[in-house]
């Protein structure tokens, strides 16, 4: 169902124009009907359109795409390290092919760096340590080193990470998404001592990525054989578990599932307490305190409880659930 509606429904606003996430807010972000009009923001494809600026950073340091390569020229920085197929960045090691243009291949490397800013400024965090990265010569390799079919975009093991092909992933105007989500992750392991519930390691990493518009759109081919949301157990159970032998099914079950991840942590976002919250409850189990006794302290209730109100198959899309299909990574009609 389409929920509640506003007196006067918007006209559709672009999704990279929809407010993008702040530390503070304000939450909600969007009235219902902007929501449905318009979809999830997508702020992982600007820096593809004219007049496209890195920004800069509370240190003054610009950062994304464009900040360590302009003109396919290498910007000299301070802790960049770029060697025939290496790049070294802060806490990112890329490694590739090396007959790949470096310049080719660093937007990537640049989107993981905007990934890090996003973990500290919006969650609190900031992983230590390497997050070393390989990139496989083709989606081919990819699936034969992993197991994994192209909805999976990385896997992580630690500070190890395997990542589709970068190629395959820009081709696919996914790789800010990607990098974004795979910092996310990194971040969430790294510094959160014991294993955070997938719903919310997942579900928090799609949100910073705003994976939410293409999430949406991946569920318009399954609407028709039932419902697309999956409970907090089956959704835990596949993001923990191995994937699927029949590949039909995993790239139906994994993207459900990210679904229904996002939805939750868009909830607990959005309508419960803003990233303040969140960044609360963070901080407190990466000083030691259980995730209960944590969720008990910041949102005033049990951690079954509050799961419980996150369930996505117990409310209504935010956007409802006859989506049209959008190309968030065309540049908005201005």
């Amino acid at each position: 169902g389409s929920g509640g509606g506003d007196a006067a429904v918007p006209d559709t606003v672009h999704s990279h124009l929809l407010a993008d996430l702040t530390p503070d807010g304000p939450f909600p972000r969007f009235t219902p009907g902007l929501l449905r009009a318009s979809g999830y923001p997508d702020h992982m494809h600007a820096f593809a359109w004219s007049g496209w600026e890195p920004p800069v950073d509370k240190d003054g340091l610009s950062y994304g795409p464009g900040s360590l390569c302009c003109n396919m020229a290498v910007v000299p920085r301070d802790g960049l390290t770029v060697e025939p197929g290496s790049i070294r960045y802060r806490s990112i090691e890329l490694t590739f092919d090396p007959a790949v243009e470096v310049c080719a291949i660093m937007p990537f490397v640049e989107m993981c760096d905007l990934g890090r800013i996003r973990c500290r400024d919006l969650l609190g965090l900031e992983a230590g340590g390497t997050l070393r990265i390989e990139n496989p010569d083709d989606l081919a390799a990819y699936q034969a080193a992993t197991g994994y079919g192209p909805w999976r975009h990385y896997r992580l093991r630690g500070d190890d990470c395997l990542v589709q092909d970068i190629s395959t992933l820009m081709a696919r105007t996914l790789f800010g998404h990607a990098a974004v989500s795979l910092v996310t992750s990194w971040t969430l392991q790294s510094s959160v001592p014991g294993d955070l519930p997938p719903w919310l390691t997942h579900g928090l990493a799609a949100y910073l990525a705003d994976e939410g518009v293409h999430l949406a759109n991946y569920m318009v081919q399954f609407r028709a054989a039932g419902p697309v949301l999956l409970p907090p157990a089956e959704t835990n159970a596949i993001l923990a578990g191995t994937p699927d032998p029949d590949l039909a099914a995993d790239r139906r079950l994994f993207r459900q599932a990210t679904y229904s991840a996002f939805l939750m942590v868009w909830e607990l976002v959005e309508n419960r307490g803003g990233l303040a919250d969140v960044r609360r409850l963070l901080a407190d189990v990466s000083h030691g305190e259980s995730l209960a006794a944590a969720c008990r302290k910041v949102y005033d209730t049990g951690l079954e409880d509050l799961v419980a109100q996150l369930d996505p198959t117990g409310r209504d899309e935010p956007i409802g659930d006859a989506v049209q299909s959008r190309a968030p990574h065309g540049p908005p009609d201005r």
